[in-house]
C-alpha cells in the first residue's frame, strides 16, 4: 500500500513492489516464472503476504521468524 492507504500496523511497499503485485494479479504465472525480479521487491511482497495473513488470523505467526531463515538459506 501507499503511505497514504496504509494502514497503521502495516508497512508501506514500494512504487515497484506495487507494480510487481499489479503485474501478478493480470499475468499468468507461466509467464511471471522466466522473469528476474529485484531482490527486494521479493521482500517487499513476502512481508506484506504475512500481515495479510496475520490480520485474518487475527493473531501473530510464532514460525514467521523461522519460515524467514529458512527462506534465506535456500535462495542463497
Amino acid at each position: 500500500m501507499c503511505a497514504e492507504h496504509k494502514r497503521l500496523a502495516s508497512s508501506e511497499l514500494s512504487v515497484e513492489s506495487r507494480r510487481w503485485a499489479a503485474k501478478m494479479f493480470r499475468t499468468p504465472v507461466a509467464a511471471l516464472a522466466g522473469q528476474a525480479w529485484p531482490k527486494s521487491v521479493g521482500q517487499d511482497l513476502r512481508k506484506f503476504l504475512m500481515q495479510i495473513v496475520q490480520r485474518h488470523l487475527d493473531k501473530k505467526l510464532v514460525t514467521l521468524p523461522m519460515l524467514g531463515k529458512n527462506w534465506l538459506r535456500r535462495s542463497a
